[in-house]
């Protein structure tokens, strides 16, 4: 809040925030000590590009990324045509252009999920899909098509295009 005795503006601010001016300036003194104590264990602390490298090298397993892959998918809401339409992307039909015609969600870019500007779909983790909907996917851990998987009255179709396994991050 810009200029000096704008109380109300000051207020409305941090109260926006879910702040009284009391509960502000604990909040505040509180970050100001934690700041301060953080300070206090690491001031005059060195460490060399080989500590950091010999850390590293022995937790590389904290430095593992999770498995992701690069998919489109269908979804509808109904069990027959979810079945017909993974029926016909098995026998060769471009599941992009299924995703187009018949699914509910991502029509607009061909079914990518986590599309680029182009519709390109891009790497997801297990996070990016409903529960069952990834274990399906990333069970498959390579290409392929999913079996329909039911979940929240919508049925889905996942055709992963990549699989990419977790690898340890550089």
């Amino acid at each position: 809040v810009a200029g000096r005795g704008n109380d109300s503006a000051y207020l409305q601010l941090i109260n926006n925030q879910g702040f009284t001016d009391e509960t502000f300036r604990d909040f505040q003194r509180e970050q100001i000590r934690q700041r301060k104590f953080i300070e206090s264990l690491t001031d005059g602390v060195t460490v060399t590009d080989s500590e950091v490298e010999d850390f590293y090298t022995a937790n590389q397993v904290d430095y593992v990324s999770d498995p992701q892959i690069v998919a489109r998918q269908i979804v509808v809401e109904d069990e027959n045509l979810a079945n017909n339409l993974q029926a016909r992307a098995l026998r060769g039909e471009d599941f992009a252009n299924l995703a187009s015609e018949n699914s509910i969600e991502l029509a607009e870019v061909s079914g990518a999920v986590q599309a680029d500007d182009e519709g390109n779909p891009q790497p997801i983790s297990r996070a990016a899909l409903p529960t069952s909907v990834s274990s399906a996917a990333f069970g498959l851990q390579g290409q392929g098509i999913t079996d329909v998987v039911s979940t929240g009255g919508l049925f889905y179709i996942v055709q992963v295009l990549e699989y990419l396994p977790a690898d340890v991050r550089p």
